[in-house]
């Protein structure tokens, strides 16, 4: 469980003009079962200059000990009323070999078209 306030401070100026920082109210929550094969995970943000709210959630489960397969949605009022109810739809799976944990996510964006994000991570 966690709640974060971003971005309180004060306007950095760029060159001459300043602008407001872009302040975020984050909470969430996460839970895995008792044989940590399956985690659920929900959280909520709020853009508090623009009045925008986000919600997720999202499901992870090992079928393997190195294999994992996810699966989220993640509903953006400012998003997902551009670019189509599918554009906060994620999939994905993650490997762990060794001291490396190597991940992979698709998310769509609607006209703009799809979104590979692969990340890999050494843990020593």
């Amino acid at each position: 469980m966690g709640l974060a306030l971003q971005n309180i401070g004060y306007e950095a100026p760029f060159i001459l003009e300043a602008s407001p920082l872009p302040m975020n109210l984050k909470a969430g929550i996460a839970n895995k079962s008792t044989d940590s094969k399956l985690t659920l995970a929900v959280d909520l943000n709020y853009s508090i200059l623009d009045s925008i709210w986000a919600v997720g959630a999202g499901i992870e489960y090992w079928v393997h000990p190195v294999l994992a397969i996810r699966a989220g949605y993640k509903y953006n009022s400012a998003i997902n009323n551009t670019l189509g109810a599918l554009a906060g739809l994620t999939c994905g799976v993650g490997f762990k070999i060794g001291i490396l944990d190597i991940d992979y996510a698709l998310v769509p964006y609607g006209d703009l078209g799809y979104s590979h994000r692969i990340s890999i991570i050494a843990k020593f």
